[in-house]
């Protein structure tokens, strides 16, 4: 479960693959909620995987079992491979805009995460994306 990183941190730490739901998008299946009664910041259940190819079978096979039939806090919304091919064929054809900023010219970044950015952008550039 994640409310502030569980499952994102570790996955991060272990280079693998974690994703945080919205809350409401999977079932808890009689997993204790550690924050019962808290209703302001919902915990959600989430998997973390060797890959993202391997999240995406994990979310497809869960959601195709329609859990908000059996879990009346689950959203009734299916996976929608339509929408996912349609975005895919839209990134096929042409490249992906990023905006990013070093300074907002209050905080500026430790050096660390200035180094992370620029990797990122460079590899985003890199792969034909601007």
């Amino acid at each position: 479960t994640d409310i502030g990183g569980s499952i994102r941190v570790p996955a991060a730490f272990n280079s693998l693959y974690g994703i945080r739901p919205s809350h409401g998008r999977l079932p808890y299946g009689g997993m204790t909620n550690s924050m019962e009664g808290q209703e302001t910041i919902h915990s959600v259940v989430g998997p973390i995987a060797h890959s993202a190819q391997d999240v995406r079978l994990f979310l497809q096979s869960v959601l195709k079992e329609e859990p908000w039939k059996y879990d009346s806090k689950v959203i009734p919304l299916p996976w929608r491979e339509a929408e996912e091919n349609a975005a895919q064929a839209k990134i096929a054809e042409k490249s992906l805009n990023f905006a990013f900023y070093e300074f907002d010219g209050v905080v500026r970044p430790h050096p660390p995460i200035t180094r992370g950015v620029e990797i990122v952008r460079s590899t985003l550039e890199k792969n034909g994306h601007t």
